[in-house]
């Protein structure tokens, strides 16, 4: 092998090694965030709901964790806090919550657009309970309702489930609401 063989080898490898270094940082850190479940999606051409699917809810769930990172990040950027999946962590997630629950009823927040937030901090909420309680095994789980939509919520214990989903969903829009942390204190 002559050096200009090698030489031209190993530009080779470093543009290849350059190339995968900067694919991997565009994936982890300037991918688009991606698009929480929609019910619009579920409508078939009709704009009747479509069957419910198994394959898709559990789709669905392998994408909570990196909900839980975009809400992570705007913690940051929009409210200046950080959330670490600890328990002292949920604290923080109820003062964004009241925030939030704060702007939606003074007409900041249009409904579609609260939608579309609920998922992230309810992926965070679940993500928290789920690394906090390590010993337990929890996962998230899903069943349909009366609509045939999925219900998302970890199992707890045989008799307990919590509903991160629906306490996130509950928690913003009610006139009074309950603080989550003292739910999980």
């Amino acid at each position: 092998m002559n050096p200009f063989d090698l030489k031209l080898m190993v530009i080779l490898v470093i543009a290849i090694a350059l190339y995968r270094s900067v694919r991997f940082l565009y994936k982890k850190y300037i991918h688009p965030i991606p698009k929480p479940f929609s019910s619009s999606r579920n409508l078939g051409p009709d704009n009747a709901p479509q069957k419910f699917s198994p394959a898709s809810a559990k789709r669905y769930t392998r994408k909570f964790p990196d909900y839980a990172y975009y809400a992570v990040r705007s913690a940051k950027k929009q409210f200046d806090i950080n959330l670490d999946y600890s328990p002292q962590s949920i604290e923080r997630l109820d003062d964004i919550l009241t925030q939030i629950h704060t702007h939606f009823h003074a007409g900041n927040i249009p409904a579609e657009e609260l939608a579309s937030l609920i998922p992230y901090w309810a992926a965070y909420l679940g993500q928290t309970l789920i690394k906090t309680n390590p010993t337990l095994h929890l996962k998230w789980d899903f069943v349909p309702d009366s609509k045939n939509n999925p219900v998302y919520f970890i199992q707890l214990s045989e008799t307990k489930t919590i509903h991160p989903f629906h306490l996130i969903e509950k928690r913003i829009i009610t006139a009074e609401p309950k603080s989550i942390h003292v739910q999980f204190a």
